[in-house]
């Protein structure tokens, strides 16, 4: 019984931490409801790899451009796959070159989200 509660207590743990650092990208994204939105393109793409005692979380990297009264812009996006690194990769060599639409600060136009 300890053992399963030392579990849930790591699963908790890791769940908390998580949500910390997906704090800033959930905020971003409920900011930009309003922005104005662009055409853009996915550049690049790119997978990553955090390995941990249960198990392998994979996070599908997006590089795009954006074009903003006659100025380029670019950022980044991801995605995370549990456990799969195929279908991460299969989503990045999906996107490759593919448009996006792009909402991006009317303020502060280097800033932005994929929709």
């Amino acid at each position: 019984m300890s053992g399963l509660l030392g579990i849930a207590a790591i699963v908790v743990m890791v769940g908390t931490l998580a949500s910390f650092r997906l704090w800033p990208q959930w905020f971003l994204v409920r900011r930009s409801r309003n922005w104005p939105t662009v055409s853009g393109t996915i550049e690049a793409g790119d997978v990553s790899v955090v390995r941990g005692r249960y198990g392998e979380l994979f996070t599908a990297i997006l590089s795009y451009s954006y074009l903003v009264d006659g100025q380029y812009y670019g950022g980044s996006d991801s995605k995370t796959f549990s456990n799969d690194e195929n279908g991460a990769w299969d989503y990045v060599n999906s996107q490759k070159g593919s448009s996006a639409l792009v909402a991006y600060n009317p303020h502060k136009h280097d800033m932005s989200v994929l929709r």
